[in-house]
């Protein structure tokens, strides 16, 4: 930055400044775009500052610097910075490294491009299904395939003079990490592996394994899931269609691969007197309990109600895998589509 830039960046420097109450006069690793966004590059952040942790165990410590407001106040809302918050990750630190690993900052910028896209947030609790290995890595891939976001678990929240942010982690996690958050909740996931010395500071390592092969964490989720239900009221399902028949019933196609876990949502959602939705492009399917099976259709949502005998069944019916099948409690046809095939 010029001094000029310097001079006009308040919400930056007190960034700075609270990470300095951390880690004293260590000098970050400072990594900039050759032109971010607002000078009318492709590069949306600003920049992200590294620093090298040795506890609990060797790591590196990643914070953006953009999403919130770094120089002026544009924003109308003198509450808020920008968007409210700046990503951390914490990324294991290999023996040899003298760099932070290079897929990091290109995954950093992937997330301000959709955040400063859509105008859609990360906060603590969310989760993002990435459809493949975060990155790829020498000699054997990762088993991490998605993220979860919780508070970091060092950084407090900061009140800037352009308003207050929080420091929000990206944390890779494994497909079955993921459905276990889906069907329970992020926090009590997280926290779960954290209570048996898994995930120390919910740092991301490429090279781990499942925590779900840990039996306490296992027995720890499935009793929060049974106890609480699932947080995930919006699923995404991508093949999702919905027909009326010639015979007054009624047929439902989604994703094969979507089956496991809306079977456990039905659980998690309806059995708790809590609503589904599966929302596609064109459609949104929500269902709910009730004392009748009945169907309610409006232009951009069809409306289950389902009985109890109806919900066990169709949870039964998805967890065999059949491509089609029909319930005998109500007038339902589902088809389940295998990945990339058109309905």
């Amino acid at each position: 930055m010029t001094n000029q830039q310097e001079m006009r960046a308040l919400g930056w420097m007190a960034i700075d400044e609270h990470l300095e109450t951390i880690y004293g006069d260590q000098e970050p690793k400072r990594y900039a775009p050759a032109k971010s966004m607002r000078e009318g590059g492709d590069d949306p952040l600003e920049g992200v500052s590294v620093y090298e942790c040795a506890e609990p165990v060797p790591h590196w410590h990643f914070v953006t610097h953009g999403f919130s407001e770094l120089f002026e106040k544009e924003s109308n809302n003198p509450e808020i910075s920008g968007y409210g918050f700046e990503l951390t990750l914490r990324v294991r630190k290999e023996e040899d490294e003298t760099e932070p690993p290079g897929w990091t900052l290109q995954l950093i910028q992937n997330m301000g491009k959709y955040v400063f896209s859509t105008g859609n947030v990360f906060n603590p609790g969310d989760y993002l299904d990435a459809n493949g290995p975060i990155a790829y890595v020498e000699d054997e891939e990762t088993l991490l395939s998605a993220f979860a976001f919780l508070d970091d678990p060092v950084l407090q929240p900061l009140t800037t003079p352009n308003g207050k942010l929080r420091f929000v982690q990206v944390i890779g996690v494994t497909n079955d990490e993921l459905e276990a958050i889906m069907t329970w909740n992020t926090q009590g996931v997280m926290k779960a592996a954290n209570d048996v010395g898994f995930l120390p500071y919910y740092i991301t390592d490429l090279y781990r394994v499942s925590i779900l092969v840990d039996g306490n964490i296992v027995q720890k989720i499935e009793e929060g899931r049974e106890q609480e239900g699932s947080a995930t009221g919006f699923l995404v399902v991508h093949q999702l269609q919905w027909n009326e028949m010639e015979d007054g019933g009624y047929s439902l196609t989604i994703g094969k691969n979507h089956a496991d876990v809306i079977g456990l949502l039905l659980e998690g959602r309806l059995r708790k007197d809590m609503f589904l939705s599966l929302a596609s492009e064109q459609k949104v399917v929500t269902m709910k309990r009730g004392e009748v099976n009945n169907v309610e259709e409006t232009d951009q949502e069809v409306q289950f109600t389902l009985t109890d005998e109806t919900v066990a069944e169709l949870q039964e019916k998805l967890a065999t895998g059949e491509e089609q099948f029909n319930l005998t409690s109500f007038h339902l046809n589902v088809r389940l589509l295998e990945k990339n095939v058109q309905a």
